[in-house]
């Protein structure tokens, strides 16, 4: 390709972004889908709306991971090594971002974000912890981190 040749202008580069993400969040779902069930693990997600971008992977076994997005621009990236680990995330509004990790067994996490530039991480690494994430109007920021057994958390910010 010559420089020339290259799309110009910031509705074609944002079009080849979107179309590189969409090809992206299309390959890694397929990935994680066809691995999730063969051990037992379920993921579900749904989207709705424009230029919103889901990744996930699961290690273990009978975990599950139930994802929703409504809005523009939103993103998620969940993780779940261990058993029994259940992660709930859900977005509505603009430029939202949440990052879902959980090491061990029997955690519980979830976030919950609506409005647009919220931006949570919720990790936790051991057994049996749980969490909440909950940020209602714009531009708000949480993380948390767990780590051992028998945790929990609530943040809620209006």
């Amino acid at each position: 390709i010559k420089h020339n040749d290259l799309p110009t202008g910031k509705n074609n580069i944002m079009s080849i972004v979107s179309t590189l993400k969409i090809s992206a969040v299309a390959i890694a779902t397929t990935v994680v889908a066809a691995t999730s069930f063969a051990q037992g693990n379920s993921i579900n997600v749904q989207q709705y709306g424009l230029n919103n971008g889901v990744g996930g992977a699961q290690l273990g076994y009978y975990n599950m991971l139930e994802l929703y997005q409504d809005g523009w621009g939103n993103t998620m990236v969940t993780t779940q090594d261990g058993n029994h680990n259940l992660g709930v995330v859900g977005q509505s509004g603009v430029g939202n971002n949440a990052d879902l990790n959980q090491d061990g067994n029997c955690n519980i996490g979830g976030i919950a974000q609506f409005g647009y530039g919220n931006d949570a991480a919720l990790d936790q690494h051991g057994n049996c912890n749980s969490g909440a994430i909950i940020q209602v109007g714009d531009g708000h920021s949480a993380n948390t981190t767990q780590s051992g057994y028998g945790n929990s958390v609530v943040i809620i910010q209006n």
